[in-house]
């Protein structure tokens, strides 16, 4: 039963005991469970068998083996291809028909020429791990690394039946649709509306034309790594590299329960200002480590929202300090680029790593001086290398401050010598760019490697 690239049609395989038993090949020797032959034969295959293989299913029967048959399988609703960079694609969706959950859920592609010989195969799961009852999923297969185009393909799928029960407490607070641009996209928040701290959260988009066929999917997690009760996260799915119009979409969400304990003073943005450059709109900050051991891996995720409060867009950035030591402050900067807006609100989140890791700290400020007498704010330098290490990456960090000491912009350079040995010393430069500001005040900080 080969399936032309324009239809619909479905062959299945179906999994019992995690074996696969397909009913259009008794040569199969797995383990099936009877509980009627009549119903075998009527119900489930309608006909399909010839006289040798319905005799083989008998002798199945009087063995002893045990039959049952499921109430409507899982199958595949619907399915498209497109080429890109040329290789096959192939997207579609499989749903639960069981009145029980499954998982493993496995779709075979196998692809033929014009004389339906076979050319090539490819297999994917869903991108949802675990279905209940009457769930969709998408999925997607390819052709790639061997760039053909089949005359025609098969789907078939296998499936395990399971107990587990997936975490279903993480919601789509909002989302929004752009079309304006080369791909379709959407961006949005999922809150954790659960008792639970959940990681690994993955949202699930399908795309549909205007008779409601899969044309194009995408997954992303969410920008934070770890959600916690009652907390929200941006995320951002594109059709990319697709270019299509789809008349709706559908998202679904799946997450992971964690033990996390929230320790008694985090990390904190202190404070945060923005300006627009280019019709683009930036947002600078400043992170102050409140623990008590160092961290690293300190992530930045901005929500940027409209008038309604809904997602129009999202970013995340990391502190420009690679390891903050208890009680020391980072600069960061987000962005709306390449999107042209200017939100009517934003929302700051941020994660990080604690880490057992020292960096470098004998690298010196020397001296420095600063410049406003033209358009933008300027600091000159010269760093001092005081230990005995040769270091290299020598990455000097600005935080401009207003009177009010909220952080107004940030730069950061490296210094002009690539490597700095014992006692010597590298000039640096830092810049206002493109900002046109003033600085009440501003504080420089240093980091460094040492070399192997």
């Amino acid at each position: 039963m080969a399936q032309s690239i324009n239809e619909s049609k479905t062959d299945y395989t179906i999994q019992y005991n995690n074996s696969v038993y397909n009913p259009y090949d008794l040569n199969n020797n797995y383990i099936i469970e009877i509980s009627e032959i009549s119903a075998a034969v009527d119900d489930f295959l309608n006909g399909q068998l010839s006289i040798s293989e319905i005799s083989e299913l008998v002798d199945f029967f009087l063995s002893g083996d045990e039959y049952d048959i499921p109430v409507g399988e899982p199958e595949i609703l619907s399915s498209s291809s497109y080429i890109e960079y040329d290789d096959f694609h192939l997207v579609g969706e499989v749903r639960n028909n069981l009145d029980q959950n499954i998982e493993y859920v496995k779709i075979i592609g196998t692809f033929y020429n014009e004389y339906n010989e076979v050319i090539g195969t490819d297999y994917t799961y869903t991108d949802i791990d675990i279905l209940k009852p009457g769930q969709k999923s998408p999925f997607e297969l390819t052709t790639y690394p061997d760039s053909f185009i089949p005359a025609s393909y098969k789907l078939q799928l296998s499936y395990s039946t399971t107990s587990s029960e997936p975490y279903e407490n993480v919601i789509i607070k909002s989302h929004t649709s752009d079309n304006d641009g080369d791909y379709f996209e959407v961006v949005g928040e999922v809150q954790n509306d659960g008792e639970e701290t959940v990681e690994y959260v993955k949202i699930i988009g399908t795309f549909y034309n205007e008779d409601d066929i899969v044309i194009g999917k995408d997954y992303s997690y969410t920008t934070l790594d770890i959600i916690t009760s009652g907390d929200t996260s941006p995320f951002e799915l594109s059709s990319y590299p697709q270019t299509i119009n789809p008349s709706r979409y559908d998202l679904q969400v799946r997450g992971s329960e964690i033990e996390y304990q929230e320790p008694l003073h985090e990390p904190e943005i202190l404070s945060s200002s923005s300006y627009i450059e280019y019709d683009d709109f930036h947002l600078v900050g400043e992170v102050q480590n409140n623990l008590d051991q160092n961290i690293e891996y300190v992530k930045i995720v901005g929500t940027f929202y409209n008038e309604q409060n809904e997602v129009i867009g999202m970013d995340y950035t990391y502190t420009d300090i690679d390891i903050l030591k208890p009680g020391q402050k980072s600069p960061f900067e987000l962005n709306t680029y390449p999107d042209s807006f200017i939100p009517d609100s934003y929302k700051l989140q941020l994660s990080y790593s604690t880490t057992s890791s020292e960096p470098y700290e004998n690298v010196i400020i020397k001296s420095h001086t600063s410049d406003n007498d033209g358009d933008y704010f300027e600091v000159v330098g010269e760093v001092q290398n005081d230990g005995e290490e040769t270091v290299e990456y020598v990455k000097i960090i600005g935080t401009f401050y207003n009177e009010d000491d909220i952080v107004i912009g940030k730069d950061y350079s490296y210094s002009t010598l690539d490597i700095i040995t014992s006692g010597d010393t590298s000039p640096f430069e830092l810049s206002s760019f493109p900002q046109t500001i003033n600085p009440s005040r501003y504080d420089l900080q240093t980091q460094a490697r040492v070399v192997d």
